[in-house]
């Protein structure tokens, strides 16, 4: 008896679950409506360009390449911020792996007159750097020696980083974090090979556009004096501004009046690395999602 009546509620029950998957089958299913609901709404595609080529294409300019983007590697993005912020501290390593990278020599510093601060960001750095291997040797002699032994790595991924990659990493990636903070939309071009009115070859290190705005960015790591004078020239080929064209600095000559000095000269502005996203903030447009669509690009 005790059996049946087991037997009788296990069928119950099964009873039950089958009623509950013939409901579920005649109802739509609900994940599905919700992911066609976020489908329909109205979203800016990821990095649309289009808006971009027809700004450089009514000042005659048109695109030839664009290489991938650099590679998603957020370590790498991590270090090129810490570098980008802690400038002042790290600037003599790098000097002194720039100076020895292309030999893959080995070096020493002494950081006997450096603070605790710079000698604990300088070994932070110099102690990823040698994890990911774009330093083959790192050896830090504490106190009281002070010393710092480093071989910087020739491959190709460390000299491209060195040389100025971080750089661009780190101007792109205050770029995006001062349009997001602003929740304003955005798309950009980097490192684009581009083709001028007259027929010259020219590569731009960042343009991107926001609220019907373009700007124009270049990150030079040294020997500003060859470019400047170039750059100042493209800016009136594009036909922006002051305000809408940067040229980011990590040179350690350059001083905020220097800059200054250097942006009424060549008519774009001038900033050193540490000050750019502070210069940037002031000009970036508020966010005006709420204005009719299909503004102009400034003519």
């Amino acid at each position: 008896m005790e059996d049946k009546t087991e037997f009788t509620t296990l069928l119950e029950r099964i009873a039950i679950a089958l009623e509950r998957i013939a409901d579920s089958l005649a109802r739509p299913d609900q994940s599905e409506d919700k992911s066609s609901a976020v489908d329909i709404e109205p979203t800016l595609p990821i990095n649309d360009i289009f808006r971009l080529e027809n700004f450089l294409a009514s000042r005659g300019i048109s695109i030839k390449t664009i290489p991938p983007e650099q590679e998603s590697d957020e370590t790498l993005d991590k270090i090129a911020l810490f570098v980008g912020n802690r400038l002042e501290s790290v600037r003599g390593v790098l000097d002194a792996i720039k100076a020895n990278m292309n030999a893959g020599r080995s070096f020493s510093l002494n950081l006997r007159n450096e603070s605790q601060q710079a000698v604990a960001d300088i070994t932070n750095l110099c102690t990823n750097l040698y994890n990911l291997a774009f330093l083959t040797a790192y050896h830090y002699q504490k106190s009281p020696a002070y010393q710092l032994y480093a071989t910087p790595s020739t491959s190709p991924r460390a000299l491209n980083f060195y040389s100025g990659q971080w750089l661009e990493r780190f101007v792109k990636a205050q770029v995006v974090s001062l349009l997001k903070s602003r929740s304003l939309k955005y798309s950009y071009i980097c490192n684009a090979q581009v083709s001028l009115p007259n027929g010259d070859d020219f590569e731009l290190d960042m343009l991107f556009e926001t609220e019907g705005e373009v700007f124009w960015l270049e990150a030079k790591t040294g020997d500003y004096q060859k470019h400047i004078e170039k750059y100042s020239k493209m800016s009136r080929i594009i036909g922006l501004d002051h305000s809408h064209t940067f040229m980011i600095l990590a040179d350690g000559a350059v001083t905020d009046n220097l800059a200054r000095n250097l942006s009424n000269l060549f008519g774009m502005t001038v900033v050193r690395a540490e000050k750019f996203a502070e210069h940037l903030a002031k000009v970036l447009p508020e966010n005006r999602s709420e204005t009719p669509q299909g503004q102009e690009l400034p003519s």
